[in-house]
Parts: structure tokens; sequence; C-alpha cells
């Protein structure tokens, strides 16, 4: 990702927060405002993990099917607005690993997904990976 802005950087649930406006990318559609990125340490699970992928290892015989997340993509587990649509680096050298998503969505709008609501959004998201990790 190209130099980025952030409007708003937190933590919530031990992990980082920030909200970066995404109006300059999309001048050409209406949409929401903000995208959320939540930063994992290296000693995450999903560290290093593609939103999209599992790790490819075997199912745990042991843990209920439904929460067996080891070979499952984190996009798969997490519930947050539209679905993660980033994982990767994205503030150069801070040693961790980051899950994002946007308010790019069909009917997604400013009035509805701004800045507060990635907020949240972002928190829901912070509690769900630091959950994982525990």
């Amino acid at each position: 990702m190209n130099k980025i802005k952030i409007d708003t950087d937190w933590q919530h649930a031990g992990l980082r927060c920030i909200t970066v406006d995404c109006r300059p990318w999309r001048n050409f559609m209406e949409c929401g405002t903000h995208n959320g990125y939540v930063l994992v340490p290296e000693s995450h699970p999903w560290h290093g993990r593609d939103y999209n992928q599992g790790d490819g290892t075997e199912p745990d015989s042991t843990v209920p099917e439904y929460w067996d997340w080891r070979d499952t993509a984190p996009d798969s587990i997490v519930n947050v607005h539209g679905g993660l649509t980033y994982s990767g680096t994205l503030l150069g050298d801070d040693g961790g690993w980051w899950f994002g998503f946007d308010t790019g969505h069909y009917r997604d709008t400013p009035e509805d997904q701004d800045e507060q609501y990635v907020i949240v959004q972002c928190e829901r998201l912070a509690a769900q990976l630091a959950e994982v990790a525990s």
C-alpha cells in the first residue's frame, strides 16, 4: 500500500487499530468514508496468513468443527463489515501483520459507513482477533 494518512489510531483488546480516509481513492463512486485495520503481533497464530486462506493443517478433532480455525480462512471466522478485504504489512517495518476491511461495498454510503462506524467495526475485529490468540 502506498503512503496512507491515518485518521484515528488507538488500542482495543490489546491490539492497535487505525482508520484511514479512503475518499481520495474513491472519487468515482459513493461509498463509506474510511477503511479499518487491526495489527496483530508476530506471536498471533494468524500473523503472516492471507485473510482468505487457511494454513493447510489437518482439522483438530478435539475442538468443535465450527471453531477449528487452524485450516479455516480468517475471513470465514471473523465477522466485520463486508468481510476482511486486506491482510499484510501496512506501515513499513512495524513488525506486525494487519487485517483490514473497507466500506466500498454496494449500498455503503458516507452517512451510514462514516469514521465512527468504522471505529466500532475495528473494535469488533480487534476483539475477535484477540480471542483467536487466547
